[in-house]
């Protein structure tokens, strides 16, 4: 895997305009084997296998120092191998059902939501509905709400995998309470991943969407999980790697800022240690995937999926003996 940053700063050191383009899966720069300056020549960030939309010249990294700008052979890898990642050994997705974290329960002033509107609930009602969990919905996951105890004033999130509780997330109501979000103490939610169990049932997969929180998740009930976090372990990835094919790739859709994207970098590291076919889908700037509006969404999604396939396409079309 190359590091896109690493060979951004490459071509720019050696004064060669280059950009990060396609919602991040790619790098353009001008051919230097055909002179044409309209930066048509495009590397996937991946993998550095690139092609030229102009002169149709096509290689991985090592063609490209060697050929295109002049570097002798062992120079050229040298500095192809400076710019990898080091990769991890290959995952085997095995084992079994992450067990139960003892002791971990629902508060005992817990109260589901009921399926039906009622009086008495309608400011936790019309967050859930801010949020785009609809009342129906937010009573077959199983939410509730605490009025008194440790957790009073919060909406609670049960995790479960296989009917078992692993976790849960306390959100506040009020949105001047900090913190916003709380754990219960000795829980492991990096152990497990909030909605696959559910995902697993549906008879149609299509692409995963990968996202950080409950809400995220809530708001694509039928496509996407949340890691419950920035980072993803190497146990949330067994769970997801053991899934069908017809879930690939990953779609990974963290928040639209700086934290969001440093996020997403990581899991797309994880996941490609793993071998796992994933894309990276960037929102607009300060958009979270639950805020965001059903077309941005969609926007965003079939961004991702047109560079996934745009990538694919390339390699397809690049002999093996050329590929990165």
């Amino acid at each position: 895997m190359i590091d896109p940053d690493a060979l951004i700063e490459f071509f720019i050191d050696g004064g060669i305009e280059a950009e990060l383009v396609e919602d991040g899966t790619e790098i353009r720069i001008p051919c230097p084997l055909c002179g044409d300056d309209r930066s048509r020549l495009y590397i996937e960030a991946e993998t550095g296998v690139w092609i030229c939309f102009r002169c149709q010249e096509r290689g991985d990294l090592f063609d490209l120092f060697h050929r295109a700008l002049g570097m002798e052979p062992a120079e050229a890898f040298e500095a192809r191998r400076k710019l990898r990642f080091r990769a991890e050994p290959k995952f085997r997705f095995g084992g079994g059902v992450p067990a139960p974290v003892p002791g971990v329960t629902l508060p005992n002033e817990f109260t589901p939501i009921p399926d039906h509107g009622d009086a008495q609930w309608l400011d936790v009602i019309e967050y859930l509905d801010s949020r785009h969990v609809p009342t129906p919905r937010a009573h077959s996951y199983g939410i509730g709400f605490c009025v008194t105890g440790y957790y009073a004033g919060r909406i609670i999130i049960p995790v479960t995998y296989h009917k078992q509780l692993y976790t849960f997330v306390a959100r506040a109501l009020d949105p001047a309470v900090e913190p916003k979000v709380l754990y219960p103490a000795g829980s492991r939610r990096s152990d497990v991943v909030f909605n696959l169990d559910r995902l697993e049932r549906l008879q149609h997969p299509r692409p995963l969407i990968i996202t950080e929180g409950v809400f995220d998740a809530l708001r694509l009930p039928n496509q996407a999980v949340a890691i419950l976090g920035s980072q993803m372990s190497a146990q949330q990835v067994t769970l997801l790697g053991r899934l069908p094919v017809g879930w690939r790739p990953f779609i990974i859709m963290m928040d639209g800022d700086k934290a969001g994207r440093n996020a997403s970098r990581q899991i797309c590291r994880s996941l490609w240690s793993h071998g796992v076919p994933h894309v990276e889908a960037r929102l607009p700037e300060g958009i979270d995937p639950n805020a965001a509006s059903d077309g941005v969404l969609q926007e965003t999604t079939e961004k991702a999926m047109d560079s996934w396939m745009r990538a694919q396409t390339i390699r397809l079309n690049t002999p093996p003996e050329e590929r990165g």
